[in-house]
């Protein structure tokens, strides 16, 4: 990766590796086994559909656009690959430089000798960060990140945050939801009055992603005070496919492709809210209504998108929409030597861009 000399991993792991010849740093950035790897392992949607991510064209790109450089270990065999990767966040109020694992791979059959090396080269790499680091596990992967973490020596997953995704099927019923009439919708056009709102929320969460001022960011007002905030992001070097589990993700699909003309098997128009920050008290159904609305009565969503929103698990368990909505659950987890304990149900802030 062009960035690999940057990352502060970079010297021990380059150094570590080369005591072992079963393991390197990945250099190409268009390795077609990378790709390979990358889009081996299929994320489940509650047993109703699987997801598969593909970096292609290019690995380091995906990685940039969601504000992580990443150092990339792969097994000479392409049987295993890791990241550990360099972020900004914010942590109770404070930016610092932070870490974050992801897209661990191991292909099945793989012998028992590399598996163990594996875990060990990433244990003992993740001991030598001094700032926190943290990871996404899905709820349905739960038991194998069990599995996983057993086996690591000297580390401690603490599960911080649990929340929900919803992946909403947009379409045109969108336009018979109940909006808030209280709220007005707009982008932001006071970024100084905007940064303090954001400000308020980065102290009181435990863990923010950052938000970029200079981008779109939406505002939710109310008699002109601000209430929330949120931008959307749409991936241009991440891609999905989709496969059916069940009848039902199936007729959907296949209806989906009749109304919208788009082939979802092939990939997905995938589009994200991100760094969604609101007012405790208007949490409620209606507030995910006004904002669907204004998404789509703006035309920055359409019919055939499918569109994430994370929230806090529990929230907008009621919401009524006639169209296909598939939920799943996630946990935040920071990871420590497990000298120090970090408990969990703490109040954050993620941009699924950035996961």
């Amino acid at each position: 990766m062009e960035k690999n000399r940057e990352h502060s991993l970079y010297p021990y792991l380059n150094e570590r590796l080369q005591k072992t010849l079963n393991f390197s740093l990945h250099q190409s950035v268009n390795d077609v086994y990378a790709h390979e790897m990358f889009e081996s392992t299929p994320m489940k949607l509650s047993n109703l559909a699987e997801i598969r991510f593909s970096r292609k064209p290019s690995l380091d790109k995906s990685f940039f656009e969601s504000g992580l450089n990443p150092l990339m270990m792969v097994e000479k065999d392409y049987q295993a690959i890791g990241v550990i990767a360099e972020q900004s966040a914010y942590l109770s109020g404070q930016q610092e430089n932070c870490y974050y694992t992801s897209d661990l791979r191991m292909k099945s059959g793989t012998p028992l000798k590399i598996f163990k090396e594996f875990l060990a080269i990433y244990s003992e790499t993740i001991q030598q960060i001094k700032k926190s680091c943290f990871t996404v596990i899905l709820k349905d992967n739960l038991r194998a990140m069990k599995v996983l973490t057993g086996r690591l020596k000297g580390l401690k997953y603490w599960p911080i945050y649990e929340y929900e995704s919803k992946s909403i099927l947009v379409l045109p019923t969108i336009k018979l939801l109940s909006k808030n009439k209280k709220l007005s919708v707009s982008l932001s056009n006071d970024k100084k009055k905007l940064e303090i709102y954001i400000s308020k929320h980065y102290k009181k969460n435990y863990f923010s992603h950052p938000v970029d001022l200079n981008n779109d960011n939406y505002i939710f007002t109310e008699n002109g005070e601000i209430k929330g905030t949120f931008s959307i992001g749409e991936p241009n070097n991440r891609k999905m496919q989709v496969k059916s589990l069940s009848k039902r993700v199936s007729t959907l699909l296949a209806l989906a492709t009749f109304f919208t003309g788009h082939r979802y098997k092939e990939t997905i128009p995938w589009k994200y809210v991100t760094n969604f920050m609101v007012d405790d008290e208007l949490i409620n159904n209606k507030l995910l209504s006004t904002l669907l609305k204004f998404l789509y009565s703006k035309k920055i969503i359409k019919s055939g998108d499918l569109l994430l929103f994370c929230h806090d698990v529990g929230q907008y368990q009621n919401f009524s929409y006639l169209g296909p909505v598939i939920s799943t659950n996630g946990f935040l987890f920071e990871i420590n030597n497990g000298e120090s304990e970090i408990p969990p149900n703490q109040q954050c802030s993620i941009n699924p861009m950035s996961l």
